[in-house]
Parts: C-alpha cells; structure tokens; sequence
C-alpha cells in the first residue's frame, strides 16, 4: 500500500485496511517546486496615533 498510515474500519464480518489519503494544505505544498524568487523587505513600521471620540 503506498503511505505509511492507515485507516482501519470493520464492514460487517470484515476487517478494511485503506491508506490515509493525502489530502490538504501541506499535502498540495510538498507537490509544488520551491520558488527561485527574492522577496522584497518590507518595513514594519508602528501605527499612528489617531483621535477617536
């Protein structure tokens, strides 16, 4: 079976084994390639004092 866990369940008389299916976020994550792009730095500037009434 491909994986390494397993979904057990009983169907009346038997016993099923079925892999765990790859699904969500990190799943789809590991199937993209990494990224050759440099990110811009970005400065994190504090808030502005503002009036409210």
């Amino acid at each position: 079976m491909p994986g390494d866990e397993a979904i057990m369940h009983r169907d009346g008389n038997r016993l099923v084994l079925e892999p765990v299916p790859r699904h969500g976020l990190l799943a789809l994550l590991a199937t993209w390639e990494p990224l050759d792009e440099e990110f811009p730095e970005v400065t994190d500037e504090p808030v502005k004092p503002e009036d409210v009434f």
